[in-house]
């Protein structure tokens, strides 16, 4: 049985790694601060081969939500969580922008700060292309109110990953090309369609395969119009089909330097008329959030 240990302005230092130290006694305890963005998931799980996996939250600035099939609780500044023998799945939620200190097992600590680098490289590309600001923050939120209309117990852990972090690859493309108002030259257009392969490598290593396929898949279409490899329907990874859709409508409904920004009902009637080029079972979720106002609320 999972057990939580919750500490409203607790002294964490002291208090809890004492605590820790109590029940685990495994030497492989490991510690790190990170900066997490508002809205960004993260998923605490048991790990195969790890008798006596630890995660440990301390919320240092900022507002974090923790959701499982069995409780839910939110942490603020100075609280902090303990949770061990863990036999579920808990997922969290950074509510406002939040600094965290973060104690746990090697393996966990491990996927944290492989996460960490990925936001420090999604930070770099927002820093190149004021549209990317946000984007990927949208695309998640898009994406998963999709696979929630769909589906109210879908498992949306990793399509909010590869949503969050589907244009990772834009690290390596030159800002002229990022930033240019104009329609881009063959060549350039060339350029743009590797960032999915890029995404893919950087995810690929950081958060597996199946995470890294939804990123490079993201640009693909129903038809095979897309890229980088013009694949079609059933080839395309189901959540794939959600981010490309949510990462469309994005695009329609924001600023661009060579796109001027469509009100969500333009956005949706523009897709309809293109919906060779979705999934249909996809993008009638998203018809149907837009004329029932569920996306005018969502937090982006």
């Amino acid at each position: 049985m999972t057990i939580t240990e919750i500490r409203h302005n607790a002294d964490i230092l002291q208090d809890t790694k004492q605590r820790a130290e109590e029940i685990y006694t495994n030497s492989r305890l490991q510690l790190g601060i990170y900066n997490i963005y508002q809205g960004t998931n993260m998923g605490i799980t048991h790990e195969e081969g790890e008798d006596d996996t630890i995660f440990i939250v301390y919320v240092l600035e900022g507002e974090l939500h923790f959701t499982s099939t069995l409780e839910s609780f939110t942490l603020k500044k100075d609280d902090s969580v303990m949770i061990y023998d863990i036999v579920e799945s808990y997922f969290a939620k950074a509510i406002t922008p939040c600094k965290l200190l973060m104690i746990s097992s090697q393996s966990n600590h491990q996927k944290i700060q492989e996460t960490n680098a990925c936001f420090n490289k999604l930070v770099e590309v927002e820093l190149k292309d004021s549209y990317t600001k946000g984007h990927g923050r949208r695309v998640r939120t898009y994406a998963v109110a999709i696979a929630l209309e769909l589906d109210p117990s879908y498992d949306i852990l990793s399509l909010g990953s590869a949503a969050t972090f589907h244009d990772l690859g834009k690290y390596y493309t030159p800002i002229e090309i990022l930033q240019k108002p104009g329609k881009l030259t063959d060549e350039e257009y060339k350029i743009i369609k590797q960032h999915p392969i890029d995404s893919y490598k950087l995810l690929q290593k950081t958060h597996g395969e199946e995470i890294a396929n939804i990123a490079l898949q993201h640009h693909e279409r129903m038809d095979g119009s897309g890229y980088p490899y013009g694949l079609t329907k059933d080839k395309i990874c189901f959540n794939a089909r959600i981010v490309a859709v949510a990462d469309v409508f994005d695009a329609l409904t924001s600023n661009r330097v060579y796109n001027r920004q469509m009100s969500f009902d333009e956005a949706m009637e523009l897709m309809i008329s293109q919906k060779h080029l979705y999934d249909p079972i996809v993008l009638n979720a998203l018809v149907r959030l837009v004329k029932e106002n569920k996306l005018e609320t969502v937090d982006v």
